[in-house]
């Protein structure tokens, strides 16, 4: 997804800036679920969403610029999966690393501007599960997620504790979205985007980025929905959530940062 990009990029910027090479991100030569089927090889989805890092893209790197390639399986040694959660250290590098270099392009901007007045003038809890595939399956190694329940319980106490009057979930799943506002009703914020229960999909074959809505532009929409559920988060007052690659994109674009806010930490599957 977007928000795992978001972190392996801001680990390969790290690395470039830090040895003297200019970041350039390529999500056009290789394929991507951001791209449409007539886009690969064509069109580099990062600009649908980001500006380079630097200002500068594939087409404006001169004959014989000395190269450093990176790949899904070269990593830096640090990155901003896990660690940054727990290492004040990291956790500043990589927000530095974000706010220096990750910008949004002007159409983008403007819509998840738009989307922000839905929290506006709010004292509102921010929420993110993580359900789908992602639960389904248990990937080995990634964070145990909170249920329903469990953050329902912390939504409890923050709401006592801070006077909240607004919820905001951001989820791929709709019956978590129907839990809250059964226990919140009047109280629950979303926004525009697509849930996946409901389509009969069968998580060990098919994971959430094989599935199409069946609209136009459907790769494109799918990557801006949830970018923009994840600037919601940031821009929440309180956050709660598991750990996983959407708590740590709100974690860096969040102007003030929530650190101290509640990450379940429930160990590894």
């Amino acid at each position: 997804g977007l928000a795992t990009h978001l972190c392996v990029y801001l680990s390969f910027i790290a690395y470039a800036v830090n040895n003297g090479y200019i970041p350039v991100i390529d999500m056009k030569s290789y394929p991507n679920i951001y791209q449409e089927k007539d886009e690969e090889g064509k069109v580099n989805s990062w600009e649908k969403y980001f500006l380079q890092p630097m200002g500068v893209g594939i087409e404006d790197i001169p004959e014989g610029a000395r190269i450093r390639y990176s790949s899904p399986v070269f990593l830096p040694h640090r990155t901003p999966f896990i660690t940054s959660l727990n290492n004040k250290a990291e956790y500043t590098l990589y927000r530095n690393i974000f706010r220096d270099f990750i910008h949004p392009n002007h159409s983008v901007n403007d819509y998840l501007n738009k989307e922000l007045e839905l929290i506006a003038n709010k004292n509102v809890i921010g929420v993110l599960y993580r359900g789908t595939d992602y639960t389904a399956l248990k990937p080995k190694g990634h964070p145990v997620q909170p249920t329903i329940e469990v953050l329902a319980d912390k939504v409890n106490e923050y709401i006592e504790k801070y006077n909240c009057d607004s919820i905001y979930i951001a989820t791929d799943e709709y019956r978590a979205e129907a839990v809250f506002r059964e226990k919140w009703n009047g109280m629950v914020i979303t926004n525009q985007r697509k849930y996946y229960d409901g389509l009969g999909i069968d998580y060990k074959t098919t994971g959430i980025s094989e599935v199409s809505f069946d609209r136009k532009n459907d790769a494109y929409l799918k990557g801006l929905e949830y970018l923009s559920s994840i600037n919601i988060l940031a821009h929440c007052n309180y956050f709660i959530g598991g750990g996983c690659a959407g708590t740590y994109a709100a974690e860096f674009m969040a102007a003030d940062g929530f650190i101290d806010d509640h990450v379940f930490n429930l160990g590894f599957y």
